[in-house]
């Protein structure tokens, strides 16, 4: 009977074992029929520890040992104690300085199909102890870099490979595993990485790779997966720690330093994945070896937020702060790593509400060089999410670069830049100031929170100066992009939170908007705008009322509260009052308003002078709708609720209303007119025509009529009387 192919190896190993080097033909024989086998059928278990031991007996020449480690093509999982005898063998003096090297290589290559991992881990301090050799270092480094965990890195070691480092230079393998021994215990390693694209580690031998890979091919089932995604190992091609480490390390997709399977702490870890596993093991859960999982993670975000340790914020501190720093570049690879950096910051920054003190240094040096086009979405979310900062520090710092950059960029971005800039007030008006204010005095413990507590400033003028700051923005944007409406409606998302600070957010001051902001919006073609700001001026009415007759702020302010500005309210007022429902726009008969009238002694006393008022009435003029005036007249009731930008609605009433006299047999006047005019809009229409509106969603025009105008005022009174009369009628027995 002929004897099968696993008989043949076996005999040949058999003999290698048992023969010395003294025939050398038959041994060579022998390591040709391992070769020949090994190349098409692979190596069993079984048959590479045999392989291993014909090695490591130190009785064969060097070239016939580095064959037989040329033949180690495993088919099946590599057993640990394979490696185990190699290393042993190191310093007995039986393998040569080549052999070594070349087993190291092997290793490298079989890491991934090791049967169990932790049996290397447990030989951590082996590989160790043969850094000093020369030859061997760069294939241990690498080798200790894939097996490196958080409780491997101690003092001695570091202690040692600083002082190695001292002695061969700085070697790019020693510098990739002190970087490894900097994100664990970045306390020990004060390491700067060089920002090199060098690789850190020789290439391995891309033959003898692809040899191993053939090798378990045969004896894989067609539906089966690989057998490195079987066992506890690493990527092969994973040349460095990547930007962000997943927290779970699954059989399919494994990252650097991360074996859970040694540790419970860590075991732990991948068992929460929702809130009742959170809180079950919330009193034995420690921190993951890779800090920067955190960021990614909600449940490690739960576990950061709810038990802040000093450690952790220096560990994620450090981390941040050099991986910020290795990838800022203008290349599309640093580009496309900082993008997911950021993302990761974001979602972090978002859960914690607040970003660390690392984040807002980063975007302190960033906006000093940054283009306005890459990552602007991530950093306008991060920078309203910064703690509240005096304003002298956060206008030197972030606002004086944005501005510059504002004037450099589209409508498109400037309108991301004040949305940035509204959810940054509106940070600043809803934080709880009277509580800091209350415990400012207190004595201060060191804070171990991963986000900063304000320092002691005037932060009721920060904010106010804030808002001014981002008022004249604003007009500046409405200059640049007239008519635009995301530039629009940026401005008025700002002023809609601008306008309520009093009342809804409790201070003690208000922001007025200034004339180059309400009156472009007033003028705007687009009747939502118009309407916006109308309830806008609604609302500042309201404010100056609850500013007015609250009580005086217990802390002396030293800026100006709003409260002077009533006269420029009610300029804006009458002016809008007169172009929406008065239909004196530019009358010369209109004493009251100081920008929208002619030239008259008035508008002098006003300081308004001719430039300001031709500039406003050209305004007027470009914005008259051409079908109601072809030539460009201009007349009293040219903005009118009618006209204009409100021609359309207007329009829409009047088939309405008609459609509804005719089948009710009403006003003969409308049922005989054959075109329909906006000049029908008198009287009790009028009141009906402001409801329509509103029913269109223009509710800002709507509240501003009904608070400013007296008439409409009587009409809103006298109906909530109908309506309670009526409810106390159907109420009686």
């Amino acid at each position: 009977k002929k004897p099968t192919v696993g008989i043949l190896r076996m005999e040949a190993l058999d003999f290698l074992l048992q023969e010395d080097r003294g025939d050398k033909g038959k041994v060579e024989e022998a390591v040709q029929q391992v070769e020949q086998q090994a190349k098409q059928h692979g190596l069993t278990a079984a048959e590479l520890t045999a392989a291993v031991n014909c090695i490591t007996r130190g009785v064969h020449t060097t070239a016939i040992s580095r064959r037989l480690l040329k033949a180690l093509l495993p088919c099946e999982a590599v057993p640990s104690q394979a490696i185990l005898l190699l290393l042993s063998s190191f310093q007995t003096g039986r393998v040569p300085l080549p052999v070594q090297v070349l087993a190291l290589k092997w290793m490298l290559l079989v890491l991934d199909f090791v049967d169990d991992i932790s049996v290397l881990h447990n030989v951590y301090g082996v590989f160790f102890f043969f850094m000093e050799y020369d030859g061997l270092r760069p294939f241990l480094c690498h080798i200790l870099y894939q097996l490196t965990r958080k409780q491997d890195v101690q003092p001695f070691r570091v202690r040692r490979m600083l002082a190695l480092q001292q002695r061969v230079g700085a070697e790019p393998w020693l510098i990739a595993l002190l970087s490894v021994y900097r994100l664990y215990a970045p306390q020990l390693v004060s390491l700067v990485v060089p920002p090199s694209k060098k690789r850190w580690f020789p290439t391995p031998d891309l033959r003898w790779k692809a040899a191993i890979s053939q090798a378990q091919v045969p004896r894989r089932a067609p539906e089966a997966v690989p057998v490195a995604l079987l066992l506890p190992g690493r990527d092969v091609e994973a040349k460095r720690v990547r930007v962000l480490p997943p927290l779970t390390s699954g059989t399919h997709h494994r990252t650097p330093h991360t074996h859970l399977h040694g540790s419970e702490e860590e075991a732990l870890l991948q068992r929460v994945d929702n809130m009742d596993s959170l809180l079950q093991h919330m009193d034995r859960l420690k921190p993951p070896a890779q800090i920067a999982a955190v960021l990614n993670n909600p449940w490690l975000c739960h576990f950061v937020s709810a038990a802040p340790d000093r450690t952790i914020v220096r560990r994620l501190t450090f981390w941040l702060a050099a991986r910020l720093q290795d990838e800022t570049g203008f290349t599309p690879e640093s580009n496309a790593r900082l993008g997911s950096l950021l993302d990761s910051l974001l979602h972090f920054s978002t859960f914690m509400n607040g970003t660390m003190p690392v984040v807002d240094a980063f975007l302190r040096s960033h906006l000093r060089v940054w283009s306005g086009r890459t990552h602007r979405a991530q950093i306008l979310q991060l920078l309203p999410l910064m703690p509240p900062k005096p304003f002298e520090v956060l206008y030197i710092d972030f606002l004086k670069p944005l501005h510059a950059l504002f004037v450099t960029l589209g409508p498109g971005p400037q309108s991301e830049i004040l949305h940035c800039l509204t959810q940054m007030a509106r940070r600043y008006v809803s934080f709880n100031w009277h509580r800091y204010y209350q415990q400012r005095d207190q004595p201060r413990h060191p804070s171990h929170a991963l986000t900063a507590t304000p320092p002691p400033a005037d932060y009721m003028r920060a904010t106010c100066e804030l808002l001014r700051s981002t008022d004249t923005v604003c007009a500046l944007a409405l200059r640049m992009a007239p008519g635009n409406l995301l530039v629009e409606d940026a401005v008025l998302c700002f002023h809609e939170l601008a306008s309520r600070c009093c009342t809804d957010f409790k201070l003690p001051f208000l922001c007025l908007p200034s004339s180059a902001v309400v009156y472009p919006l007033l003028l705007s073609s687009t009747a939502a705008s118009l309407s916006r700001m109308c309830g806008i001026l609604a609302s500042l009415k309201l404010e100056f009322a609850n500013i007015t007759s609250r009580d005086p702020p217990a802390d002396d302010l030293n800026f100006k509260t709003g409260a002077e500005s009533v006269n420029l309210l009610n300029t804006y007022t009458l002016d809008a009052v007169n172009m929406l429902w008065r239909n004196k726009l530019l009358s010369a008969q209109s004493r009251d308003s100081t920008l929208l009238c002619t030239p008259s002694s008035h508008s002098a006393a006003a300081g308004q002078d001719d430039g300001g008022r031709a500039f406003f009435t050209n305004k007027v003029t470009s914005v008259l709708n051409p079908r109601v005036f072809p030539d460009r007249k201009l007349v009293p009731g040219a903005l009118s609720l009618t006209q204009s930008c409100f021609t359309t609605f207007a329009e829409s009433f009047l088939r309405k209303k008609r459609s509804l006299l005719e089948s009710e047999g009403g006003d003969s006047s409308l049922q005989a007119s054959s075109s329909l005019t906006p000049d029908f809009i008198k009287g009790n229409h009028r009141h009906n025509y402001i409801d329509f509106l509103h029913e269109n969603h223009l509710v800002g025009v709507h509240d501003f009529l009904h608070v400013m105008v007296v008439s409409l005022i009587r009409i809103a009174v006298k109906e909530r009387k109908d309506v309670a009369r009526r409810f106390e009628l159907d109420a009686a027995p």
